[in-house]
């Protein structure tokens, strides 16, 4: 089915939803924010109590500011710091990556499964975007598997990880439609069902450039209504996949 022709439908679907489609999309993106940023900052809190920084970022801030004493800086010597508080966090910046990947992937999942919803029946709720919290195992290691393929793939070179990118596209629809199969098959069945059809998921987001464009010239407002519109558009790109429409 031509690009045009998802938008339209798209748009069909949302006549009349907008307010609850945006308040999903809203309520998914601001808790995703939330629980990924908590882990995250009581690790901060650990490295800060062993005296040690998060990141070269921290250091070179540090050392600007002349915040970080410079026998910090330049001669770490565990006799200084609490290794106990520095293994804990450690141990919780890995904890960290991993809740912001079940964040990222559980309100996907929730609205990924609100349009779908929304495309096969002309009903959706907000309940719909914590669908995912009965997975949340699931969509987590399914977002991190993800991120490792992508990032190893991008060793080779870019384009090989905008291509892996693609090619797990569908991932989360499928895991929608049949969240009893583990993460790692709804991967690989992604990968089967979007084999041919990774340029044309490309050039479907290519449509929406211009429209990204003009929500960026309005300080980001604009993508209130056109992450909605996108995630239909999208969510009709895979039925048209599995035979659907």
């Amino acid at each position: 089915m031509p690009s045009k022709s998802l938008k339209q439908l798209a748009l069909n679907q949302l006549r009349g939803k907008w307010g609850i489609a945006i308040l999903i999309i809203v309520v998914g993106g601001i808790l995703t924010s939330i629980i990924s940023s908590i882990p995250t900052q009581i690790t901060r809190l650990l490295y800060t109590l062993a005296g040690l920084p998060m990141s070269i970022t921290d250091v070179l801030i540090g050392e600007s500011s002349g915040a970080v004493d410079e026998a910090i800086l330049y001669s770490f010597s565990f006799a200084d710091v609490s290794v106990a508080l520095f293994v804990v966090g450690t141990v919780m910046l890995f904890v960290a990556y991993f809740i912001s990947y079940c964040a990222a992937g559980i309100f996907d999942f929730g609205i990924c499964g609100a349009m779908l919803k929304n495309a096969r029946t002309g009903y959706m709720e907000l309940n719909d975007v914590f669908a995912g919290f009965k997975y949340f195992v699931k969509c987590g290691a399914m977002y991190f598997l993800m991120a490792l393929f992508q990032f190893l793939w991008s060793i080779l070179f870019i384009i090989p990880g905008i291509i892996a990118a693609y090619r797990y596209s569908a991932a989360t629809y499928i895991l929608v439609d049949s969240p009893e199969i583990s993460a790692l098959d709804a991967i690989n069945r992604s990968k089967e069902l979007m084999r041919g059809h990774k340029m044309e998921r490309f050039v479907l987001d290519l449509t929406f450039l211009g429209w990204a464009i003009l929500c960026v010239l309005t300080c980001g407002i604009g993508f209130i209504w056109l992450t909605p519109y996108r995630q239909a558009t999208i969510a009709n790109f895979y039925r048209n996949l599995i035979g659907e429409i």
